[in-house]
């Protein structure tokens, strides 16, 4: 609700913002003022990092969220709605600064908390002395992890003797990806698509659960959801560049209706697959297990599939109306019957039309109902720029349908990643011009930028060769020069972070003559097979190795800070909203531009990607 004051606050700002766009102020400026009074919305966050200078003497950017915060103070993490962005009761601070949006009420507590991840430093001082009010936790705290046994093992014995009488409401759960393996037979499949060969929780040379999320209930009534890209580790929230999606969900009354139930029904299918999971793993048996494996330790079973439905069910009784214009896209270990497509040769890609409900398969069913909306782009493919941003490179495995003349990487970029990302096989006729935007992928007009740090940036950044650690790619996989092509230098110099090695992981797609951003997805999956899946069985099903989880942005006006100002001529001249309307633009804090990749291509003899294998 607005607040009194605010009309003229309005007011006061609007002159204020006119001052700002005739004089040399910053974009940063000029976003953090809008924010501060909805003008724009953010549509996630970045991590807050004490090394980093983000301009404002110390103070929070606007885009910037601590882990602390998420879990210690009253801030309140608004969506993609609507609605009125509140205004801080203290007004604007005295040296002129935009003030934080931040509650004066007390943090509520909470009540209970299902954090995920890969890999967590659970059991060390860092991260319950981050979040301390996970100690008053009065409900469930559950702790799901990918990491390996014997971590999993030291948690718990960490959690029973310092958790105290929490530990008894504590449940550590170790959950695993798909193992290599054969894609299964028609006798072999589960009506859930869950058939897979794992080793427990955490065995080595499969996939890895490597959803990074965290659901918490707090006591007035919300849901706070946060899916991110770090590890729950203090080196990757302190040292790496992260990217943070967190809403506050509030509990809706019984009988209410729910707005957004697209985003509601991403989550619940998600949240299913573990209690899926649980069960096969549960019920299946040791004969069951040896023969087609579980992703679940026998003795977690139960466990998971008793603390996930309590949370699927927490999460059907919330608003979801403030994450309007976001989608989930995940992946789940399996393989997956793609519905709708033709069986065609084995080295050819499905038709269009395919539907699938996990990895890219699913993220070219968004993406192409975003996109057929984009008329000007349909207009002008060759104006689109694709630019894809993670922390693992990686091939396929051999068994992989190839031409001769391509490499299992090319293979995989091109017949399939790429062409999801133009909304091809997305179904309802494809995405605007899908296949002349593949054609123009194809013949090397339209752009793609793969954003990949180089070995100097990566030894001279802040913590030197360690920031190496965490960006997994073999020397191998920069051997074929189309992909050489497509490799682009880190960049973050407008948020001061280009010395900092990313850890985020992002794909988003430009129409570079307006520099419009007409989708982005953030979240765990990086540029691998392993996290979005890939064709098997002629095309009839998608086999995907990790658990990953991720929001796709697909409406509004998207920006970048350092693209606020192009895009509020572009917005000025649409019919559909205009700047002085409430959250009349959703702001993507992503390092990295079309402009700027342009300007880091990789120099031929001079710029070499880095490679883990220097780790070895």
């Amino acid at each position: 609700m607005r607040k009194d004051g605010v009309g003229d606050a309005r007011q006061e700002h609007a002159l204020k913002r006119q001052r700002l766009l005739g004089t040399r102020a910053s974009e940063r400026e000029i976003v953090e003022s809008d924010v501060q009074l909805g003008n724009s919305c953010l549509g996630f966050y970045l991590n807050q990092m004490d090394v980093v200078d983000d301009g404002r003497n110390g103070a929070h950017a606007p885009y910037v969220v601590s882990l602390a915060e998420l879990f210690q103070d009253g801030r309140l993490l608004r969506g993609c709605s609507s609605g009125t962005c509140p205004v801080s009761r203290s007004g604007p601070s005295s040296d002129g600064a935009a003030p934080r949006r931040v509650s004066r009420e007390p943090f509520p507590g909470i009540t209970d908390a299902l954090l995920a991840n890969f890999v967590a430093d659970y059991d060390a001082s860092f991260f319950f002395d981050q979040c301390p009010s996970l100690y008053q936790t009065t409900g469930q705290l559950v702790l799901i992890t990918g990491d390996a046994p014997s971590r999993i093992a030291a948690l718990r014995g960490w959690v029973r003797d310092h958790l105290h009488a929490l530990a008894e409401r504590t449940r550590v759960l170790g959950v695993s990806g798909l193992f290599s393996g054969r894609a299964p037979s028609a006798c072999e499949q589960g009506p859930d698509s869950l058939s897979a060969r794992v080793d427990g929780a955490g065995g080595g040379g499969g996939g890895v659960h490597h959803s990074k999320f965290m659901i918490l209930r707090l006591r007035d009534d919300r849901v706070r959801l946060v899916i991110h890209t770090s590890n729950d580790i203090a080196y990757d929230w302190f040292f790496k560049c992260q990217g943070i999606f967190a809403v506050d969900l509030p509990l809706r009354g019984a009988g209410s209706a729910s707005p957004n139930t697209g985003f509601c029904a991403d989550l619940q299918q998600y949240l299913g697959a573990y209690i899926r999971a649980g069960e096969r793993a549960l019920h299946g048996g040791v004969t069951s297990a040896r023969r087609f494996g579980t992703m679940v330790a026998p003795g977690d079973a139960a466990s998971l599939v008793d603390a996930v439905s309590h949370f699927r069910r927490l999460m059907t009784c919330c608003d979801y109306s403030a994450v309007d214009g976001v989608r989930l896209v995940s992946s789940v270990p399996g393989w997956h019957r793609i519905s709708g497509q033709s069986r065609t040769s084995q080295t050819s890609r499905t038709a269009s039309h395919a539907v699938c409900a996990f990895g890219h398969l699913r993220l070219a069913n968004l993406v192409a109902s975003s996109l057929r909306q984009c008329t000007e782009a349909a207009r002008h493919p060759n104006s689109l720029a694709f630019v894809l941003q993670g922390s693992s490179l990686s091939s396929v495995d051999a068994r992989c349908p190839r031409a001769a003349s391509e490499t299992l990487a090319r293979y995989w970029l091109t017949s399939e990643l790429f062409r999801s990302l133009c909304g091809g096989d997305g179904g309802g006729g494809g995405g605007v011009g899908e296949e002349s935007v593949f054609a123009k992928l194809a013949e090397g007009s339209a752009q793609v930028y793969l954003v990949w740090p180089t070995r100097t940036q990566v030894l001279t950044s802040i913590v030197g060769i360690d920031s190496g650690m965490g960006l997994i790619a073999r020397a191998q996989a920069f051997l074929d020069p189309e992909i050489r092509q497509l490799l682009t230098r880190w960049n973050a110099d407008w948020c001061a972070r280009t010395s900092v090695m990313p850890h985020m992981k992002t794909i988003s797609c430009w129409d570079t003559r307006t520099d419009k951003c007409l989708y982005c997805y953030l979240g765990s999956a990086n540029v691998t097979p392993a996290a979005w899946g890939i064709t098997q069985k002629q095309g009839s099903l998608l086999r995907c190795m990790n658990w990953e989880l991720g929001v796709l942005f697909t409406s509004g006006y998207l920006a970048t800070p350092k693209l606020y100002r192009e895009l509020r001529h572009y917005a000025d001249r649409s019919n559909e909203r205009k700047l002085n309307e409430p959250r009349s633009i959703i702001l993507l804090p992503l390092p990295y531009t079309p402009g700027a990749c342009a300007g880091a291509r990789y120099q031929e003899r001079l710029d070499q990607p880095w490679s883990s294998d220097a780790m070895i």
